[in-house]
């Protein structure tokens, strides 16, 4: 992840348990930046961040049933982000977190920290499908589905599809495209380039 400002979070700045807020927001950001692994999820944190943020609704879940509902999903973790990013923080920092909040607010949004979670499993998610179809294809026939791939991203680069997208705008099953020798790919790719969607 690229963090270009600094968490601005010092104890001098906040209110109440500033030494407890300092550790929670720098734990926050540890979490993040993790790309939310459960090992940055540890108990007391889990139970200082389920009371901020407006989570407080979801302060009798468990470790486990939080981490589950707010960050096993990339869809989820956006979620999370944009509900952290749009809490107000005008609540009495002597008896909240309402400081913290803002310092924490300020460097998602600086860092822009929701895109490049978004960003990322959406990479992350092309990579998967790409790699499950390509062991399926193998299994089950077309052999030469990879070879496909390289050929088609060689010949067009801008071309952004994924790879069960690439047999079906192709309008052909991939066992059978990938029996043919590879002029006859190329020719086949080059002739329906047409249909390739473009970025």
């Amino acid at each position: 992840m690229n963090i270009t400002h600094e968490l601005a979070c010092e104890e001098r700045d906040l209110m109440g348990d500033a030494k407890t807020k300092v550790r929670f927001a720098q734990q926050f950001c540890k979490f993040v930046t993790g790309h939310f692994s459960k090992r940055d999820f540890p108990c007391w944190f889990h139970k200082l961040l389920s009371s901020t943020f407006g989570l407080d609704l979801y302060s009798q879940y468990s470790r486990s049933e939080f981490y589950y509902h707010f960050f096993s999903t990339g869809e989820k973790q956006g979620a999370f982000l944009r509900q952290c990013l749009s809490c107000s923080t005008k609540s009495d920092p002597v008896f909240s977190f309402s400081d913290a909040n803002k310092c924490l607010q300020k460097w998602l949004d600086h860092n822009l920290i929701l895109a490049q979670v978004i960003e990322y499993h959406q990479h992350h998610s092309t990579e998967t499908e790409r790699e499950i179809l390509c062991r399926l294809v193998e299994k089950y026939g077309g052999k030469h589905v990879r070879q496909i791939l390289h050929l088609l991203e060689d010949n067009f680069p801008e071309y952004d599809g994924d790879l069960g997208d690439m047999c079906v705008q192709l309008g052909a099953d991939p066992a059978a495209v990938g029996s043919w020798p590879d002029f006859k790919r190329k020719q086949f790719i080059e002739l329906h380039s047409y249909s390739i969607p473009k970025k």
